[in-house]
This record gives C-alpha cells, sequence and structure tokens, in this order.
C-alpha cells in the first residue's frame, strides 16, 4: 500500500518597520499568535529609519527573525515635481503630507512591489502586517492553513470603504488608469462590483456614477494574509508594470492595500475572507513607540 506524503506548506511573515512602535508589534505577534514560531518573520527597513538599539531588540525577541536592510530610490521616469507631496492644490497634503513623508512612497511602492523578490517565489502563504499594529489577544487559528482549506486568495483583518475627503484625494487617477488596464488587456472583471461599474461607464455623463460605484470599493487593510499563487502569473505581471508605469504611488500616493485588492477583485473575484479582527483581537494603531517594551528589548 502506498501513501501520498504530505506537502509541508512553505510560508513566511514579514513586516516592513519605520517605527520604534515595532519593537512592542513583533513582541505581541510573538505571544499571541500560536503559530508565530512556524514561519520565519522577515522585518524589512529603510537604512535611514531604524536605529542600532531597536535593531538590537528586535534580534532578541526571537531566533526566527531576519533583518534585511532596503536602499530606496525615486523611479527614474518620474519627475521630482511630479511627486504627490508637490501637489498643494489637495488639501491633504497641504495639511498632512509634507516633503519628509517621501518615505511613506517607498513603502506603499515597496509593498506593492515586494512578490517580485526572490524570496517569495516559492512561498505557499506570506503574512503581513503593520509595524504599529498590535495583537491584544490569543489567536489559536492557523491562518495559513484556513486559508489553503477556504479556496479564497486573501485574507484580510479588516475590509474597509473609506469615503473621507483624503481617501478621495489618495486616489487620483486611480480609476482612469483601471478603466486604461482592463481595456488594453480586454479583461472583464470577475467582481461584480467592478464590472457593474464598467457597464455602466458608456460615456461622459455616466463617469460619475462609475466612479462613484468604484468609491464603493471595500480595500484590504494592514493585516493580509495571502495565497502566493496568485502573484506567479502574467496577470500579475501586467498589473503590477501597469501600475508601475503609471508612476500612480509616487505621483499620487496610490496605497499598495488599493493596488493588491483591485488585482484581487479584477482576476479573481469576491475571494478576500474578512476577519473582523479589529479591534478587540488586532488594534491597527495599538503598538506605542514609548511602551514599556522599548526598555526591556
Amino acid at each position: 500500500m502506498f501513501f501520498l506524503k504530505k506537502t509541508k506548506t512553505k510560508g513566511l511573515y514579514y513586516i516592513l518597520a519605520g517605527r520604534d512602535s515595532v519593537v512592542e508589534s513583533v513582541y505581541s505577534f510573538y505571544k499571541e499568535y500560536k503559530f508565530s514560531e512556524k514561519y520565519p518573520l522577515y522585518i524589512f527597513y529603510f537604512n535611514q529609519n531604524l536605529s542600532s538599539d531597536v535593531i538590537e531588540r528586535l534580534k532578541l525577541i526571537n531566533t526566527k527573525i531576519h533583518l534585511k536592510s532596503i536602499k530606496t530610490k525615486i523611479p527614474s521616469h518620474i519627475e521630482m515635481e511630479e511627486l504627490f507631496y508637490n501637489r498643494k492644490y489637495l488639501r491633504y497634503v497641504n495639511s498632512s503630507f509634507k516633503k519628509n513623508r517621501i518615505e511613506f512612497l517607498h513603502m506603499c511602492d515597496f509593498l506593492f512591489n515586494i512578490f517580485n523578490s526572490d524570496l517569495f517565489q516559492n512561498i505557499d502563504f506570506a503574512l503581513r502586517w503593520d509595524d504599529d499594529g498590535l495583537f491584544r489577544q490569543p489567536v489559536t487559528k492557523d491562518y495559513f492553513k484556513i486559508l489553503s482549506k477556504s479556496g479564497k486568495k486573501a485574507l484580510t483583518g479588516k475590509l474597509n470603504a473609506k469615503y473621507e475627503i483624503h481617501h478621495f484625494e489618495t486616489r487620483i487617477n486611480l480609476f482612469k488608469t483601471l478603466i486604461e488596464y482592463l481595456d488594453q488587456y480586454s479583461i472583464k472583471p470577475k467582481c461584480d462590483l467592478i464590472r457593474n461599474m464598467i457597464d455602466k461607464f458608456e460615456n461622459s455623463e455616466t463617469l460619475f456614477i462609475s466612479e462613484y460605484i468604484f468609491h464603493k470599493t471595500k480595500f484590504m487593510s494592514d493585516f493580509n494574509v495571502y495565497n502566493m499563487s496568485i502573484f506567479r502569473n502574467n496577470h500579475w505581471r501586467n498589473w503590477n508594470k501597469h501600475i508601475n508605469e503609471s508612476g500612480g504611488i509616487y505621483k499620487y500616493r496610490w496605497g499598495e492595500n488599493e493596488l493588491i485588492t483591485l488585482f484581487i477583485l479584477i482576476h479573481y473575484g469576491n475571494t478576500i475572507t474578512d476577519l473582523e479582527l479589529w479591534p478587540h483581537t488586532y488594534d491597527p494603531k495599538g503598538a506605542d513607540s514609548e511602551s514599556i517594551f522599548k526598555k526591556e528589548f
């Protein structure tokens, strides 16, 4: 009698760190997530963002933590005057997005393109969260196993539809770029909401209706789990190339969560599960850079 050998799941956890709060955040992950030591955790950081003290404290939390320094660079096809912080006509830019926030644009770009790196090519599942996220309660579910059995393509801590003025001001030309992508590759979206949006977009008079529907889209947020197979095909390569060539991340501050969500909705339909972790199990802004953990590690 022959027995099929059970294939071992390959996975990793990752986080992009830019604040001291990452120490408390990572500590809470290992404390509360039952499967935290099952896979390695990669902590990426831009060269200038983390002090040597913070780096050393992170190393002491767990031996499965790998720290990787990342160099940042503005894409050569984008002019300095095109960068988002120079759009003074936007209220959000004037009030909250000065030149010193250039690293936020680097962050969005890095997290959108990270799946192209060699590290992710042989991985089945990946889990990420933000460096100020805090795990407040024990989590006893293996999210990789849940995602594998569900047939879904991603899990998220919360699906959000955002309507505040600064959300609209960080999606400039995203709708237009999406339409161009669908036209260029003759794609009929698998998501009902986006397909209805396209069907109603017949002329300039219906453009407003289509954009209204577009802004009702619920996007993934800070805590996400991905089935990595969706990023290893021509669909992702085309979408990734299209967005990068548009320069929208640097020009208009398009967020990586919105871009990845749109990709999944277009090509895989409503295959994102809302785990509804906020705020009791996972608090997206709960970690404090001045917490007691800063002294402990």
